[in-house]
């Protein structure tokens, strides 16, 4: 009967690694997918930019620029921060461009 009794315990420890392992895969990937997500949004900007085609809304790279300054690396932070100017650029404020704009030298 304790041998029953372990072989039991340790089915349902093994079934609980198993949840838990599941719960952190999907976790990681649901990361992995926002990180692909913003740089497929950078890139999208990027290209944008160097095909003068005229941004007409900041909202995307404002979410790319939160995302990259909490996550990304310094140049991905300037480049993000450098594209946004041009979004404002586009838009007709000055500031704003010049401001982002600024903030992409200040990571050189």
């Amino acid at each position: 009967m304790h041998r029953l009794k372990t072989c039991y315990h340790i089915k349902m420890f093994t079934r609980n690694i198993l949840v838990i392992l599941f719960a952190l895969l999907t976790f990681f990937a649901c990361i992995g997918e926002d990180s692909r997500q913003m740089h497929e949004a950078l890139m999208q900007a990027k290209a944008q930019n160097e095909n003068f085609e005229p941004f007409t809304t900041d909202s995307t790279m404002l979410r790319v620029v939160d995302y990259y300054d909490a996550h990304g690396t310094a140049n991905e932070q300037m480049l993000a921060h450098y594209l946004l100017g041009c979004v404002y650029r586009d838009l007709g404020d000055a500031p704003r461009a010049l401001e982002h704009w600024g903030k992409s030298k200040m990571m050189i």
